[in-house]
């Protein structure tokens, strides 16, 4: 038996408020306003991020799924009308649109200014540039959520199929490596210089950077957010409504959210998820606290009685 003991305990301080949204929101993403892709209203909530009050609900296509901020614009990929809109942020106004079938997820290569687009419906990859469709790539593997990693410039495509991430090459436009995983990748994130791979229905998380891990987390997780300055994971759990915590592979502890949490951002100190089943954001703020485990304080106190009674034993001698 190999007994594992923990010299420090994390624990986490919590305060956890709640906000009406749009319905079914789905995507969450942040600029100088909080922007939320209400799924089922057909909506993108703009929020004060002082108050969390809505500025307004701005009208977008049918079903938006993904959202993407690049350059005072949002990206809005509109999965059942068939569009992508673009939103200027400053303005709050729609100033164009493109058409693109089926739109799921959306990423941006900044290296040569395109957006490249997932099409699950027919296992195609577009790419955007100036506002036009000039390629559309045929993925076998099945095409989902997509990533971008700016530190070697790739984009990684969950393959729907046949439970692999797809690395590809946006400068020749090009698979260059197929990952296997656990069951099907529904859903990536980047953050804090990783890829994260999730499934609801597996137990393990990916974690793809220098190297590829599978982390135990339970059945459930959807989303990711990773604070890179202390090293803490916060996951959304859609079956049991809370964000996990996770460090180092190890669970820390669990918050209580809304009703299926998907989306999570890290955003001036705060935890905010998207709670798709009851049309609400959950802001949360928390507290790290270290503390020594105390079995480890026993461990010590046992050993200072055993010292001291040597040292009385020799002196008696």
């Amino acid at each position: 038996m190999k007994i594992i003991l923990t010299l420090i305990i994390l624990s986490i301080i919590v305060s956890v408020l709640n906000f009406h949204v749009g319905t079914q929101p789905l995507a969450l993403t942040s600029n100088h306003y909080l922007f939320v892709a209400n799924f089922g209203s057909n909506t993108v909530s703009v929020i004060n991020p002082e108050n969390f009050s809505i500025i307004k609900n701005i009208s977008v296509g049918k079903g938006p799924s993904s959202l993407l901020y690049v350059n005072q614009f949002l990206y809005v990929a509109s999965t059942l009308s068939s569009q992508i809109n673009i939103i200027d942020v400053n303005s709050l106004d729609i100033v164009r649109n493109i058409s693109v079938s089926y739109p799921y997820s959306i990423t941006y290569d900044p290296q040569n200014g395109e957006f490249f687009v997932s099409i699950s419906a027919f296992n195609e990859l577009a790419i955007i540039k100036n506002y036009t469709v000039v390629n559309i790539i045929k993925i076998p593997q099945g095409v989902g959520s997509l990533a971008y990693d700016p530190k070697d410039s790739l984009i990684y495509i969950s393959g729907i199929y046949n439970n692999s991430v797809i690395v590809f090459d946006p400068i020749n436009d090009s698979i260059i490596r197929v990952i296997h995983i656990y069951r099907t990748p529904v859903n990536l994130v980047y953050s804090g210089g990783n890829i994260f791979v999730t499934d609801p229905h597996s137990n393990f998380m990916t974690v793809i950077n220098t190297k590829i891990e599978n982390v135990s987390v339970g059945e459930g997780i959807f989303s990711v957010a990773y604070n890179k300055s202390d090293g803490l994971i916060y996951a959304t759990n859609i079956y049991n409504n809370s964000i996990l915590i996770f460090k180092n592979g190890n669970y820390i502890d669990s918050i209580p959210v809304g009703i299926k949490p998907t989306s999570v951002i890290l955003y001036n100190g705060k935890i905010i998820t998207t709670d798709y089943g009851n049309n609400e954001i959950s802001v949360i703020t928390t507290k790290v606290k270290s503390s020594l485990n105390p079995i480890y304080i026993l461990i010590i106190i046992a050993v200072v009685i055993v010292v001291l009674a040597s040292i009385y034993g020799i002196k008696r001698r």
